[in-house]
């Protein structure tokens, strides 16, 4: 699959298996809960809802005003289309992560990581600092931090609060691209 994620309480697994769909399975009998078409893309992540009732695609698409960055928010049982948003490409959609309470979401481009009100689509903040593609985004526990991992070969840790004007702690000293980070529980 070229990408692969698991709801937060591990009973669903959504996967993009083709240039066109992503599947949905119910994990403990292997049920295929519902099929997303999707359409030419450059970029693409997905993320459910901490609840897993909702996944939420990104890819930027070539439409008539160009490329745009699309967003859209799916019932994971049904795939049906809950809310849609779209913007001007300036840098494509490379990771998704939702909040551990599910009112926002971290959006990570080419070169920057933005906070997002998951019910409104309004950008909250932006994380401003150095990033090169991060391939990867995650929420701690708790909601406080972000954490993005990127092709610079850095991962770098933001505190939600300090919003724009907070500087990251960057972890330097990783061999290769930075594909996943992820928070312990605790």
């Amino acid at each position: 699959p070229h990408c692969m994620v698991f709801s937060a309480d591990g009973t669903r697994l959504a996967a993009r298996i083709d240039a066109k769909t992503v599947k949905l399975w119910r994990v403990d009998d292997a049920a295929e809960l519902t099929e997303l078409p999707l359409e030419r893309n450059k970029g693409f992540t997905m993320a459910f809802s901490p609840d897993g009732r909702s996944i939420l695609t990104g890819a930027a698409l070539f439409g008539a005003e160009g490329w745009e960055n699309v967003l859209v928010l799916r019932e994971s049982d049904t795939g049906n289309e809950v809310s849609t948003h779209s913007e001007p490409a300036h840098a494509f959609i490379h990771a998704l992560a939702f909040a551990p309470d599910g009112a926002s979401v971290a959006i990570g481009t080419d070169a920057t990581v933005s906070l997002w009100d998951a019910a409104k689509w309004q950008k909250q903040a932006e994380f401003a600092a150095p990033i090169y593609y991060p391939r990867t985004l995650a929420f701690s526990p708790d909601g406080a931090l972000i954490a993005s991992g990127s092709d610079d070969s850095t991962v770098r840790v933001w505190t939600v609060a300090d919003g724009a004007g907070g500087e990251p702690v960057v972890l330097a000293g990783h061999s290769d691209w930075v594909n996943a980070v992820a928070f312990s529980p605790d």
